[in-house]
């Protein structure tokens, strides 16, 4: 299975630790475009990862932003 037109395991390998274990991700550094701008992000893909939604990282995406939480809303607003 190919995520975004690129295959995962062409990325560099590298593992991820936490309480329940440790599995295997890929890293890859993909071009990101959010409205106006376009900026790089790492991004690390795993098919050992088992619940069904992504996190974006601080560094990589959130850095590029104001970010507000609208807890009310369940909303992410980037500014």
């Amino acid at each position: 299975m190919d995520i975004l037109g690129i295959t995962i395991e062409k990325g560099k390998p590298i593992y991820l630790e936490g309480i329940g274990g440790r599995i295997l991700g890929y890293l890859h550094s993909l071009r990101a475009v959010v409205g106006k701008k376009k900026f790089r992000c790492v991004i690390i893909f795993s098919r050992e990862f088992t619940v069904s939604f992504s996190l974006l990282g601080r560094n990589n995406f959130f850095a590029n932003f104001k970010i507000t939480f609208d807890e009310k809303k369940k909303q992410v607003i980037l500014g």
